[in-house]
């Protein structure tokens, strides 16, 4: 039985995952494994799973010819190196089962290899969570509503059939028709290219995709590939029950105690996030609150003479300025915000918002400098207080509506 998979460096441990469970459920198993980047080390830790046989090759990829396919920072170039199995898996193999590395396999593939393909060019199973309401994929692919999408996980390659038909250099012709508008990406690309031409294989069995499991729809006792292609076992993301299946395997093999430590500091980095966003959310309200609050009772009246810079055209700066008497709004000069591209004139009272104070011609009047965005708006404010001259004063919005109110709006 021949199978193929493609993985870069990073995810050696990974692929070790998968070809531990594959072997543990499958005999007589050779291996090809596309990379370009494994080194002495992770070749050899590889070649330990199959006790000193040689049936694990490695081969090297020149992927220069697919360097301006869409990658992300999940699906990375390694992705698009099962384009090159029709050329690169010796010739005297009819077939090979491509296998992803986010995979358990947990049963015997003999039935899967052996299938009878016919004259079909790939065996596929349907993605679950493609939708044919995506009418910009449908409309390029120029689809009927009728047609199903594959989920490239795990496909059965005719090898007989597609030697001298399938080559790199035609999926680059074909990325290049679509003008490399490939929003699944390799994914994309085979079923533009084989959705006619294709044996379909029960899902549930062959390509069990884990996230399914948050939809009602589980796993049987006759799933035999499990695919992590959503939510993987090993983030702090979202857990699903197929994941314990991952760890069974996952620990007993040498990466065991790494990875559980990874996911652990992935959840602890999680909760930091999340608490953080928490905080913001609370002091967002809070900050509402207070200037509603002044607002309605006639309080908010800035405590300053100077001439004023808002720094954030967001909402909170937004409300901040809405809130202001139009005594205190004639003094407001400018905004500043970091994340325009251009300086153009807002619609509120016509006033120019620029991307840095140096476009400013501030000249030698004193100024103050009110910091609206809610995101570590104190840390961010200590900041800017660095970067400004010296007749700039600096003041958080919470600073200031504490200063007005008398009273410290959050804790």
């Amino acid at each position: 039985m021949n199978i193929c998979t493609s993985a870069n460096s990073k995810y050696v441990k990974y692929l070790y995952v998968m070809l531990y469970s594959l072997l543990s459920n499958n005999d007589a198993v050779t291996v090809y494994i596309l990379q370009k980047d494994f080194n002495a080390n992770d070749k050899q830790l590889i070649k330990g799973l199959f006790n000193g046989e040689d049936r694990v090759i490695f081969i090297d990829i020149d992927d220069c010819l697919i360097k301006n396919a869409p990658t992300t920072e999940k699906i990375s170039v390694e992705s698009y190196y099962r384009l090159y199995i029709p050329e690169v898996i010796p010739e005297n193999i009819d077939r090979i089962l491509y296998l992803d590395v986010d995979i358990i396999v947990n049963g015997s593939l003999e039935c899967l290899f052996e299938i009878d393909m016919g004259e079909a060019s790939l065996g596929v199973c349907r993605d679950r969570f493609w939708r044919m309401a995506d009418r910009e994929q449908k409309d390029l692919f120029g689809w009927k509503d009728e047609c199903r999408y594959f989920n490239a996980g795990v496909i059965l390659w005719n090898l007989r059939k597609l030697r001298g038909r399938h080559t790199i250099k035609k999926c680059v012709s074909v990325m290049r028709e679509l003008d490399y508008n490939l929003k699944f990406h390799d994914n994309d690309l085979l079923n533009y290219m084989y959705h006619d031409n294709l044996m379909w294989l029960p899902s549930i069995k062959y390509n069990y995709q884990s996230d399914a499991e948050f939809i009602g729809e589980d796993f049987s006792d006759e799933t035999v590939i499990f695919h992590f292609a959503g939510s993987s076992p090993w983030s702090a993301g979202l857990h699903a029950l197929s994941h314990k299946i991952w760890w069974e395997y996952a620990k007993n093999t040498p990466f065991y105690m790494e990875i559980k430590d990874e996911m652990l500091d992935k959840f602890e980095a999680g909760y930091n996030v999340l608490w953080e966003e928490l905080h913001q959310i609370r002091m967002y309200s809070a900050t509402i609150d207070t200037m509603n609050l002044l607002s309605k009772n006639g309080l908010l009246n800035i405590p300053y003479e100077s001439k004023m810079i808002i720094y954030g055209h967001g909402e909170l700066g937004k409300c901040f300025y809405k809130h202001l008497s139009q005594k205190d709004k004639s003094r407001v000069i400018g905004w500043i915000d970091k994340k325009i591209r251009r300086n153009f004139v807002d619609d509120i009272d016509d006033i120019p918002i620029c991307s840095d104070l140096s476009v400013m011609d501030l000249g030698q009047d004193n100024y103050i400098m009110i910091v609206t965005p809610s995101y570590q708006m104190t840390k961010l404010t200590n900041e800017i207080r660095k970067q400004v001259p010296s007749n700039v004063v600096v003041v958080s919005l919470m600073e200031l509506l504490e200063k007005i109110a008398g009273y410290s709006i959050y804790r």
